[in-house]
């Protein structure tokens, strides 16, 4: 029973750190909204042809990026409220 006691708080103890890890990884406001000077090209091609040249990413390609990084970041502050 004892060891099992013991085995409990070592994995707790180990979850708190890596929730601190994935906060220090995290920017300290999730913001993101495009800043106001943000312009957007009449004609998307210069980003389509930077990516076949350089392999830049896409405004499209980064949509999936922004959608996983804010449910981290509300799964973590769910996580940090209890």
């Amino acid at each position: 029973m004892l060891e099992l006691h013991r085995q409990h708080m070592q994995m707790t103890e180990e979850i708190v750190n890596a929730i601190q890890h994935i906060y220090h990884l995290l920017p300290s406001q999730l913001n993101m909204t495009r800043p106001r000077s943000y312009k957007r090209a009449v004609l998307p091609v210069g980003s389509y042809i930077l990516k076949g040249l350089f392999g830049t990413a896409t405004e499209d390609d980064l949509q999936p990026i922004v959608r996983h990084m804010k449910r981290i970041g509300q799964g973590l502050s769910t996580l940090g409220q209890g």
